[in-house]
């Protein structure tokens, strides 16, 4: 992290650390995340970085979707992005996804084409806290279908 925030660029940069909760610890990847803020703090404290390229962090978290025993509880400076299911999706490359504002990010995806793609298998998976009837679940899912085609 130090090397990252005290190299000069042109340009803005990120700096993407990948966290696997379970090979390490949820306190291993907080210290990481202590460690990330902190020598982001220098940066942005030290005068002669006014004007200077942008420097950010992405601290991407792989969850299992099922087994979820991990707790997501950064403070108001971080901001939280959930992805889900894009091993077949056509989402333009991450590069551009990441360039600019996350409404941004947003506006490049094709949402009506990757819900009609990936809607059914994505609610299969779900898992509800009470047991569900055959004709609640297929009213459910005829109204989202019904909403993502307008």
């Amino acid at each position: 992290a130090k090397e990252f925030f005290t190299t000069d660029t042109d340009q803005d940069t990120i700096l993407v650390v990948q966290c696997d909760p379970v090979g390490s610890s949820q306190r291993r990847i907080y210290h990481t995340k202590h460690i990330l803020e902190t020598e982001q703090r220098v940066f942005r404290e030290n005068p002669a970085n006014r004007g200077k390229p942008k420097k950010f962090i992405i601290l991407l978290v792989h969850l299992d979707r099922i087994n979820i025993q991990y707790s997501v509880d950064f403070d108001e400076n971080w901001g939280y992005v959930t992805i889900d299911n894009i091993k077949t999706t056509s989402l333009p490359p991450i590069q551009q996804l990441l360039q600019g504002e996350k409404l941004d990010m947003v506006k490049k995806v094709d949402f009506k084409s990757t819900l009609s793609r990936d809607f059914l298998v994505c609610f299969s998976r779900l898992q509800y806290p009470k047991p569900r009837d055959f004709a609640t679940v297929s009213k459910k899912v005829a109204d989202v279908l019904r909403l993502i085609e307008t």
